[in-house]
């Protein structure tokens, strides 16, 4: 399931409430306006990419990985954890009056490059915590899947017990949490529970653990009073100084808490890209790839796609090893350039990509920077504009759009340049295909897309679900692109092929190396 360049708002519990879903993104959507969490991904959802969207106006929070379900909805193999193999990044969190995110009974779960801005003020503002799990009901089918997940944590009582939780959230930098002056989360800045005893016979692993192996590090917190708590002070609480990857000390050391206030250009009103030239946090770490190999063996669940890589920021520009922290990795002006961003958007207000974004100088002398082109969600950026200078920013693509306005003439002290499209998006066509082997199919088969010719640009790589298929949309018309298949360890036959219509039989064969 694919979500691009969608409003989703105005539910009484949930905006987005998904249950055992496997495969699919969420890219470039406006997510708001709820009673509870604006999103999660719950009940053995697998295997999702969540880039590039703006969640606020969330009551218990903005988006979680994981949370509480009747074991009889979910669905085999995934069966042992709330959420598996979710990265998040790139977003934009704010105002919420719980956490930004939560991690509930996840495993293998991304948290990097992103943006939380006045959150938690009855809360916290990020939480660690256990998924919990019950029998709705349906007895039958809840033994069923207590037999296939023999000797794993599982419950088919009436009783929501608590379900084993693992989770390797944030294994790296750059998330900012920041708040105007004035403003704090209610209590605390994380809430992350002591172990607990499983009810008797629900076949949890005891004690259960909500802190095993999480990882938090290289995020720049700043969050109300400098003597604001972290959230684990008290012995009961998780993270103490026996657990070896997330402890006080550790914390206050690998992140730079109420130290350093990151300095946005106008959060406000909604423009959240660091003011260029501030400090940013001295503790830097990698984006690890997970290292996979440990999932429960009862039933085999797949082993997912173990890349942490976080490409693209909150806009659709490309990120760099040298961008600031947060959701946006272009900053604005202050040291002699300044960047601009924007959007490009369909009449029915979705995001729209492919469009290109011209610079040309109207006045002064300067840098001209490159051409770029708008992202899924409609979403660009571009850096080294020079102070003093006025440029124009004119939008076109491969039809004959018109856009509102036709250009726009701008300078430093401005930021976000916006553009309308009047008229349909430019047609495109979607391919599908197999990776199979005789009749062995093979899932989470990394699937790349390349223009060759034509005015296109490139779609984001697609994975192959439990049954070996894959499909992508949005590839323009006129424009011919390779697809070429990716997995450690193999190779394929053809090694890829190329596509300029509507296709439903691209298909690879695997063959080990």
């Amino acid at each position: 399931m694919h979500v691009d360049g969608c409003d989703i708002s105005g539910a009484w519990d949930n905006a987005v409430d998904c249950v055992a879903v496997q495969y699919g993104s969420f890219v470039g959507n406006r997510i708001h306006r709820s009673g509870d969490w604006c999103m999660y991904l719950k009940g053995g959802s697998a295997q999702f990419r969540v880039e590039g969207n703006e969640f606020f106006d969330g009551g218990t929070g903005g988006f979680t990985a994981g949370q509480g379900t009747g074991f009889e909805f979910m669905t085999a193999p995934f069966l042992h954890y709330e959420a598996y193999d979710i990265r998040f990044f790139s977003n934009v969190v704010h105002d919420t009056e719980g956490a930004a995110v939560g991690v509930n009974g996840g495993y293998n779960v991304l948290v990097a490059h992103n943006t939380f801005y006045r959150v938690g003020s009855r809360s916290h503002a990020l939480e660690f915590a256990f998924g919990l799990r019950g029998c709705d009901g349906d007895a039958g089918r809840c033994g069923e899947y207590l037999a296939l997940a023999a000797g794993e944590p599982r419950s088919v009582t009436t009783e929501r017990t608590n379900s084993r939780f693992r989770t390797a959230t944030s294994p790296s930098t750059t998330t900012s949490f920041t708040t105007p002056r004035g403003f704090r989360s209610e209590y605390a800045h994380f809430s992350i529970p002591g172990p607990r005893t499983p009810a008797a016979f629900s076949n949890i692993p005891s004690p259960a653990r909500a802190d095993e192996n999480v990882r938090i590090r290289g995020n720049v917190i700043w969050n109300g009073p400098a003597d604001l708590p972290l959230g684990i002070e008290d012995s009961s609480e998780g993270c103490q100084p026996a657990n070896p990857t997330c402890f006080a000390a550790q914390l206050r050391a690998d992140n730079a808490i109420n130290t350093i206030e990151p300095q946005l250009v106008a959060p406000a009103s909604g423009d959240f890209r660091p003011v260029a030239g501030q400090s940013v946090c001295g503790s830097v770490f990698d984006l690890p790839d997970f290292a996979g190999g440990d999932l429960p063996s009862s039933p085999p669940t797949p082993a997912g796609n173990l890349s942490n890589e976080a490409p693209r920021d909150f806009t659709g520009a490309a990120r760099s090893a040298a961008s600031p922290p947060g959701a946006v990795a272009i900053a604005g002006g202050g040291t002699g350039t300044f960047a601009l961003s924007g959007r490009v958007t369909n009449p029915d207000g979705s995001g729209r990509p492919g469009v290109t974004l011209t610079f040309t100088i109207v006045s002064g002398s300067g840098a001209l920077p490159a051409a770029v082109t708008t992202g899924d969600g409609g979403g660009w950026g571009q850096t080294g504009f020079t102070d003093g200078v006025l440029y124009r920013v004119t939008p076109s693509d491969a039809g004959s759009t018109v856009f509102a306005p036709a250009f726009r003439e701008v300078s430093a002290g401005q930021s976000a340049v916006d553009f309308a499209a009047d008229g349909p998006p430019p047609q495109t066509y979607a391919v599908s295909g197999t990776v199979k082997k005789r009749a062995k199919v093979f899932a989470n088969v990394e699937i790349r897309f390349a223009a060759v010719s034509g005015p296109g640009s490139s779609p984001p790589p697609v994975f192959t679900g439990a049954d070996g298929r894959w499909s992508q949309t949005g590839l323009a018309a006129g424009t011919t692109y390779r697809v070429t298949p990716v997995l450690k360890g193999y190779r394929f036959k053809p090694a890829s092929r190329d596509v300029d219509a509507e296709a439903t039989g691209v298909s690879f064969k695997p063959k080990r190396l």
